[in-house]
């Protein structure tokens, strides 16, 4: 896994945005991380913000199950359907790219 500029412009972005809609965003010091599993070709990509901090046992448990999605995903065991609307407006990446929601075809 590598660290990603794209993605961290992204996130930094993201958290900025929120933080103005919503003041207890930049009050509370919330750990987010956001892996792109990638294409297959290319290794999982990472951003994260206040990732240096440790993280509770259950945020471990999720990144053990993120990973295990990851080594499914190149077994060919795990299918992202992007034409279900629910998963296409939840990604975050979509073929290596950052799309918007409405944006991502099927």
């Amino acid at each position: 896994m590598q660290p990603s500029v794209e993605l961290q412009a992204f996130l930094d972005a993201t958290i900025a945005s929120l933080g103005a809609k919503d003041p207890n965003v930049g009050r509370n010091r919330m750990r987010v991380a956001l892996v792109d599993l990638g294409r297959g070709d290319v290794p999982p990509r990472l951003a994260h913000d206040h990732g240096e901090i440790p993280v509770y046992p259950a945020s471990v448990v999720k990144f053990v199950y993120l990973m295990a999605a990851y080594a499914w995903q190149e077994d060919g065991k795990l299918q992202i359907d992007v034409s279900d609307e629910i998963i296409r407006a939840s990604l975050v990446t979509h073929q290596g790219e950052i799309p918007s929601a409405a944006a991502v075809k099927p």
